[in-house]
């Protein structure tokens, strides 16, 4: 048998089979038919849209604003207090230190005067009475004093000895101004260890 003819009977009998097996569904399938009143639906449920209350939140919302106004207003006076507090410390600061120039400025002048009332004044042995020395020390050996002596000049202190009755005693001075020997007690009792006195300088 040719083959092309047996390959149309093989696609004539392909169609033919599903032919017979896809007709029926068709036909069938138009019959039938759903009715909806056959079925019973459940009736739409009822919804219900409830009022929200904001007004918590809104009273929320303003006290955190109240509070965050509250704490930059602090802050604000806070800076202005510390500002104003620098602005004292500076003034209490200038008056401080124009005070402490004119104490300064003060003592100078105290003390050129001083000086120029010692240069004018007339080598009068009675108004030398009016100085003062420092008795740093009294010895029975005159090698002693004049060790002391000879060790407060090093340091710059106008230091002589001299020999009252049996003793050989150290003094520092003379000075007309009381008060700066009252500084140099203080500072040889603590650097000599010894106990001084504050005399009436005779010569």
């Amino acid at each position: 048998m040719d083959q092309s003819l047996k390959q149309r009977l093989v696609g004539a009998i392909v169609l033919i089979s599903l032919a017979v097996i896809f007709l029926p569904l068709v036909f069938d399938g138009q019959q039938q038919r759903v009715n909806s009143k056959d079925y019973e639906y459940p009736e739409q449920p009822a919804m219900t849209i409830e009022a929200v209350d904001f007004s918590p939140i809104e009273e929320e919302a303003r006290e955190v604003i109240a509070a965050v106004e509250a704490v930059s207003e602090a802050k604000a006076q806070q800076a202005a207090q510390s500002s104003e507090a620098e602005v004292q410390q500076d003034a209490v600061a200038a008056a401080q230190a124009s005070s402490s120039q004119a104490t300064v400025e003060d003592y100078i002048e105290q003390e050129k005067a001083a000086d120029q009332a010692i240069r004018a004044a007339p080598q009068d042995p009675l108004e030398l009475a009016d100085a003062w020395i420092i008795q740093v020390g009294a010895f029975s050996s005159k090698a002693n004093a004049d060790g002391l002596r000879d060790k407060l000049i090093a340091a710059d202190y106008k230091a002589y000895s001299k020999k009252v009755g049996a003793l050989y005693k150290v003094y520092v001075g003379p000075e007309i101004r009381k008060y700066r020997l009252d500084q140099q007690k203080i500072a040889l009792e603590r650097d000599y260890q010894v106990k001084t006195l504050i005399l009436k300088y005779i010569p």
